[in-house]
Protein backbone atom coordinates (compact mmCIF):
# COMPACT_ATOMS: atom_id res chain seq x y z
CA UNK A 1 0.00 0.00 0.00
CA UNK A 2 1.12 3.23 -0.33
CA UNK A 3 2.11 6.17 1.77
CA UNK A 4 1.36 9.88 0.91
CA UNK A 5 2.36 12.31 3.63
CA UNK A 6 0.03 15.64 3.32
CA UNK A 7 0.98 19.58 4.43
CA UNK A 8 4.63 18.09 5.77
CA UNK A 9 6.10 21.62 7.18
CA UNK A 10 9.15 20.84 8.64
CA UNK A 11 12.28 18.50 7.98
CA UNK A 12 11.49 15.84 11.10
CA UNK A 13 8.00 14.94 9.41
CA UNK A 14 9.56 15.13 6.22
CA UNK A 15 12.51 12.45 7.23
CA UNK A 16 10.41 10.44 9.46
CA UNK A 17 8.06 9.51 6.33
CA UNK A 18 10.81 9.19 3.99
CA UNK A 19 12.19 6.74 6.02
CA UNK A 20 8.82 5.13 6.55
CA UNK A 21 8.82 4.23 2.62
CA UNK A 22 6.44 6.82 1.78
CA UNK A 23 5.71 7.40 -1.71
CA UNK A 24 5.17 11.10 -1.54
CA UNK A 25 5.56 13.65 0.30
CA UNK A 26 3.57 16.57 0.36
CA UNK A 27 3.92 20.55 0.86
CA UNK A 28 0.63 23.01 0.90
CA UNK A 29 2.05 25.40 -1.43
CA UNK A 30 -0.87 27.98 -1.55
CA UNK A 31 -1.11 30.98 0.06
CA UNK A 32 -3.02 31.72 3.27
CA UNK A 33 -4.08 28.65 3.87
CA UNK A 34 -3.95 26.72 6.48
CA UNK A 35 -0.68 24.60 6.90
CA UNK A 36 1.18 26.73 3.84
CA UNK A 37 4.84 26.78 3.81
CA UNK A 38 6.79 29.08 1.87
CA UNK A 39 8.38 26.84 -1.35
CA UNK A 40 11.76 28.48 -0.21
CA UNK A 41 11.54 26.52 3.04
CA UNK A 42 10.06 23.27 0.76
CA UNK A 43 12.98 23.52 -1.44
CA UNK A 44 15.46 23.36 1.36
CA UNK A 45 13.79 20.42 3.09
CA UNK A 46 13.38 18.70 -0.09
CA UNK A 47 17.92 18.99 -0.05
CA UNK A 48 17.74 16.52 2.73
CA UNK A 49 15.25 13.65 0.97
CA UNK A 50 16.05 10.82 -1.26
CA UNK A 51 13.39 8.15 -2.74
CA UNK A 52 9.80 10.14 -2.31
CA UNK A 53 8.83 12.36 -4.84
CA UNK A 54 7.75 15.70 -3.94
CA UNK A 55 4.33 16.88 -4.46
CA UNK A 56 3.32 20.49 -4.40
CA UNK A 57 -0.47 20.56 -2.98
CA UNK A 58 -2.93 23.10 -3.82
CA UNK A 59 -6.79 24.20 -2.85
CA UNK A 60 -7.96 26.76 -5.02
CA UNK A 61 -5.49 27.00 -7.37
CA UNK A 62 -6.16 26.26 -11.52
CA UNK A 63 -4.30 23.55 -12.94
CA UNK A 64 -2.17 26.03 -15.13
CA UNK A 65 -0.78 28.06 -12.21
CA UNK A 66 -0.21 24.42 -10.21
CA UNK A 67 1.41 22.94 -13.60
CA UNK A 68 3.74 26.63 -13.52
CA UNK A 69 4.64 26.06 -10.10
CA UNK A 70 5.72 22.54 -11.00
CA UNK A 71 7.83 23.51 -13.14
CA UNK A 72 9.60 26.76 -11.72
CA UNK A 73 9.91 24.78 -8.13
CA UNK A 74 10.67 21.32 -9.46
CA UNK A 75 8.14 18.86 -8.32
CA UNK A 76 7.47 15.80 -8.82
CA UNK A 77 3.81 15.78 -8.81
CA UNK A 78 0.94 17.97 -7.87
CA UNK A 79 -2.25 18.16 -5.96
CA UNK A 80 -5.43 20.03 -6.79
CA UNK A 81 -8.89 20.10 -5.68
CA UNK A 82 -11.87 19.71 -8.57
CA UNK A 83 -13.66 23.05 -7.13
CA UNK A 84 -14.32 24.53 -10.78
CA UNK A 85 -11.74 23.81 -12.83
CA UNK A 86 -12.61 19.98 -13.70
CA UNK A 87 -12.76 21.64 -17.36
CA UNK A 88 -9.35 22.85 -17.07
CA UNK A 89 -7.27 19.59 -16.82
CA UNK A 90 -5.55 19.05 -19.77
CA UNK A 91 -3.44 22.24 -18.41
CA UNK A 92 -1.57 19.63 -16.25
CA UNK A 93 -0.26 17.31 -19.69
CA UNK A 94 2.83 15.66 -18.76
CA UNK A 95 2.96 16.97 -14.82
CA UNK A 96 1.69 13.75 -12.88
CA UNK A 97 -1.25 14.89 -10.95
CA UNK A 98 -3.41 13.40 -7.63
CA UNK A 99 -7.19 14.70 -7.65
CA UNK A 100 -8.24 15.55 -4.42
CA UNK A 101 -12.20 14.40 -3.83
CA UNK A 102 -14.46 15.77 -0.56
CA UNK A 103 -14.97 11.92 0.25
CA UNK A 104 -18.62 13.17 1.54
CA UNK A 105 -19.81 14.44 -1.78
CA UNK A 106 -21.62 11.25 -2.29
CA UNK A 107 -20.47 7.85 -4.59
CA UNK A 108 -22.49 8.67 -7.52
CA UNK A 109 -21.42 12.65 -7.85
CA UNK A 110 -17.30 11.13 -6.85
CA UNK A 111 -18.15 8.89 -9.65
CA UNK A 112 -19.00 11.02 -12.40
CA UNK A 113 -15.85 13.65 -11.80
CA UNK A 114 -13.67 10.82 -11.82
CA UNK A 115 -14.68 9.24 -14.78
CA UNK A 116 -14.20 12.69 -16.35
CA UNK A 117 -10.47 13.43 -14.51
CA UNK A 118 -9.09 9.45 -14.88
CA UNK A 119 -7.53 10.87 -18.87
CA UNK A 120 -5.64 13.62 -16.82
CA UNK A 121 -5.06 12.22 -13.36
CA UNK A 122 -2.73 9.56 -11.94
CA UNK A 123 -4.34 9.05 -8.63
CA UNK A 124 -7.10 10.48 -6.79
CA UNK A 125 -7.31 10.99 -2.80
CA UNK A 126 -10.33 10.46 -1.32
CA UNK A 127 -10.52 13.10 1.54
CA UNK A 128 -12.67 12.13 5.01
CA UNK A 129 -11.31 15.07 7.02
CA UNK A 130 -13.13 15.82 9.97
CA UNK A 131 -15.03 12.99 9.01
CA UNK A 132 -16.17 10.81 12.43
CA UNK A 133 -18.56 8.40 9.91
CA UNK A 134 -16.65 7.67 7.19
CA UNK A 135 -16.11 4.32 7.63
CA UNK A 136 -19.75 4.17 7.29
CA UNK A 137 -19.91 6.08 4.01
CA UNK A 138 -17.53 3.35 2.20
CA UNK A 139 -19.80 0.34 3.64
CA UNK A 140 -23.06 1.90 2.99
CA UNK A 141 -22.51 2.29 -0.38
CA UNK A 142 -19.52 -0.61 -0.15
CA UNK A 143 -20.12 -2.16 -3.88
CA UNK A 144 -20.07 1.37 -5.79
CA UNK A 145 -16.73 2.03 -3.68
CA UNK A 146 -15.13 -1.17 -4.16
CA UNK A 147 -15.92 -0.77 -8.44
CA UNK A 148 -14.12 2.56 -8.32
CA UNK A 149 -10.79 1.92 -5.94
CA UNK A 150 -10.55 -1.43 -8.26
CA UNK A 151 -10.18 0.75 -11.80
CA UNK A 152 -8.83 3.61 -10.66
CA UNK A 153 -5.83 4.35 -8.33
CA UNK A 154 -7.14 6.02 -5.03
CA UNK A 155 -5.43 7.20 -1.96
CA UNK A 156 -7.67 7.97 1.16
CA UNK A 157 -7.58 10.07 3.31
CA UNK A 158 -9.07 10.39 7.04
CA UNK A 159 -9.06 10.06 10.66
CA UNK A 160 -6.69 6.60 10.98
CA UNK A 161 -6.93 4.18 13.74
CA UNK A 162 -3.74 1.28 13.65
CA UNK A 163 -7.00 -1.22 12.09
CA UNK A 164 -7.88 0.78 9.61
CA UNK A 165 -5.47 0.51 6.86
CA UNK A 166 -5.96 -3.22 6.33
CA UNK A 167 -9.20 -3.02 6.88
CA UNK A 168 -9.36 -0.39 3.47
CA UNK A 169 -6.93 -3.30 1.80
CA UNK A 170 -8.40 -6.32 2.96
CA UNK A 171 -11.99 -4.77 2.25
CA UNK A 172 -11.84 -2.38 -0.90
CA UNK A 173 -7.79 -2.65 -2.22
CA UNK A 174 -7.29 0.78 -1.62
CA UNK A 175 -4.00 1.27 -3.60
CA UNK A 176 -2.99 3.79 -0.34
CA UNK A 177 -3.21 6.02 2.77
CA UNK A 178 -2.58 9.58 3.07
CA UNK A 179 -1.45 10.68 6.65
CA UNK A 180 -1.10 14.26 7.67
CA UNK A 181 2.01 15.87 9.52
CA UNK A 182 2.29 18.16 12.35
CA UNK A 183 4.10 20.74 14.51
CA UNK A 184 7.17 19.99 16.01
CA UNK A 185 7.28 19.83 20.33
CA UNK A 186 10.64 21.84 19.09
CA UNK A 187 12.52 21.69 16.76
CA UNK A 188 14.38 18.61 15.41
CA UNK A 189 11.85 16.91 18.41
CA UNK A 190 8.55 15.56 17.52
CA UNK A 191 6.69 12.12 19.17
CA UNK A 192 5.83 9.73 16.04
CA UNK A 193 3.86 6.83 18.64
CA UNK A 194 0.78 7.20 16.52
CA UNK A 195 1.47 7.37 13.02
CA UNK A 196 4.18 4.47 13.70
CA UNK A 197 0.87 2.52 14.91
CA UNK A 198 -1.02 3.23 11.82
CA UNK A 199 2.15 2.45 9.79
CA UNK A 200 3.27 -0.19 11.37
CA UNK A 201 0.01 -1.69 10.12
CA UNK A 202 0.50 -1.50 6.45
Amino acid sequence: MLIKASRVTNLTDARYFAARGASYIGFNLEEGTEGYLDPIYMKAIKEWLEGPKIIGEFGTASPAVAAEAASFLGLDAVQINVGSHLGELGDLAGTETILRLDGQSGVHLISGIIESAAPFVSHFLLDFSGTENWTEILENNAAEWLDLFEQYSMFVHADFRPEHPGWLASAFGVAGISVTGGEEEKVGVKSFEELDAILDML
